[in-house]
């Protein structure tokens, strides 16, 4: 695949979720800034500046193009921000609420992917807590099948400080891709945790 395909690809299935802002930037490898907090990234990655739905600044990460892995790194929502931007007032998009519980959170995601990426039979599993900036925060697990029938794998860890939600959210096709990098995805979940 040439560059130019590959990275419109890329920028296709980024706005899907949210706007891009930007277009691809390489992410090296090291210390990388996701608005209120810092993810190690083992080797370079491929970054876009992207926005939730209430205009909030997020990056999206890839390795091999949105289709094939996807990292979201989103901080900072208050309540009532939304990650997709609202299209009928009748049909309303999925907010955050600062009182949400873990399961909500869960759902409130779950429900944005549903929606915004077109995910169906999204199945949530291995749900336990875990911590986002030393504050309690929940991680799962979770699969689901694209519009063209691709079985994905995926995980994210959710957290609140200072009643703000922050987000990390990792899928990619079940087969090959997934496994590919979990543990540099692994290695983002534990640094956001201390």
């Amino acid at each position: 695949m040439n560059m130019f395909k590959s990275a419109a690809i890329t920028i296709g299935a980024a706005l899907l979720l949210s706007g891009c802002v930007t277009g691809p930037q390489l992410a090296p490898a090291g210390d990388f800034v996701a608005g209120s907090y810092t993810v190690p990234l083992k080797q370079d990655w491929t970054s876009m500046d992207i926005k939730t739905g209430k205009g909030k600044p997020a990056k999206l990460l890839t390795m091999d193009g949105t289709m094939l892995n996807a990292v979201y790194l989103i901080s900072d929502l208050e309540e009532g921000d939304s990650l997709l931007k609202e299209r009928k007032k009748e049909n309303p998009v999925p907010k955050f609420s600062a009182d949400f519980s873990d399961l909500e959170m869960i759902e409130f995601l779950t429900d944005n992917l549903e929606r915004g990426q077109g995910f169906l039979n999204v199945e949530t599993t291995n749900v336990e807590p875990s911590e986002f900036k030393g504050e309690d925060a929940v991680q799962f697990e979770f699969s689901a099948v694209n519009a063209d029938g691709l079985k994905l794998h995926g995980k994210s860890l959710l957290g609140m400080k200072d009643d703000k939600l922050n987000i990390i959210l990792y899928y990619a096709p079940a087969i090959y891709y997934y496994d590919k990098l979990e543990a540099d995805v692994n290695a983002m979940f534990e640094a956001a945790a201390s």
